[in-house]
């Protein structure tokens, strides 16, 4: 019995009288409060695990933001030599490799610039004395040998211009674009 006088429903209670009036009481927990104290466990339980997992994906959401960002930038400067430099933010793991990241790509930046400069130089260069060959080609009395010098000369000459365009139309910095080559060809 409660505090209000009305049966307790979570006890079973078994009394058992005997013909000289005296009782025995058998009480036992009813089995529904253990259920429902189960079912209590389980739903504090769910919550709980329902609260780590979005914990952990808001986590691991923040972890591998900078590491997208991280190969979207290699990937841009993959293609584009003069792609803007990686942030610098992130974890202290992520952050030190998109320092590297960017010392990496102004150092590879450098090395094609003073290459490229390099071949110019050297391609301006060889243009006198190729010219000084020709002359000196023309003045040959052998027409053969003459024609194929000068047919060399020319093939030089040539490929010294084509280093020298490809030097200057690497040193314009152009923005590259992504074409669709089939509706360029159909139209």
């Amino acid at each position: 019995i409660d505090s209000d006088g009305l049966p307790d429903k979570s006890q079973i209670i078994i009394s058992v009288i005997f013909q000289d009036g005296k009782e025995i009481q058998f009480v036992a927990n009813s089995p529904h409060r253990h259920f429902q104290m189960i079912m209590y466990i389980l739903l504090v339980t769910t919550f709980i695990i329902a609260g780590i997992y979005i914990l952990s994906m808001v986590v691991t959401r923040q972890i591998i933001k900078p590491l997208k960002q991280f190969s979207k930038a290699s990937t841009r400067f993959s293609m584009d030599l003069f792609a803007p430099a990686l942030d610098e933010t992130g974890p202290v793991e992520i952050k030190g490799a998109a320092i590297a990241f960017n010392t990496m790509q102004d150092r590879i930046r450098r090395f094609v610039n003073e290459r490229m400069q390099m071949i110019a130089a050297i391609s301006h260069d060889l243009r006198t004395p190729l010219t000084r060959l020709r002359l000196r080609a023309e003045s040959i009395d052998n027409n053969i040998l003459q024609k194929k010098s000068l047919r060399d000369i020319a093939e030089m000459q040539s490929m010294l211009d084509s280093t020298l365009s490809f030097a200057r139309d690497d040193a314009s910095t152009e923005a590259r674009t992504i074409v669709d080559l089939a509706t360029l060809i159909k139209s």
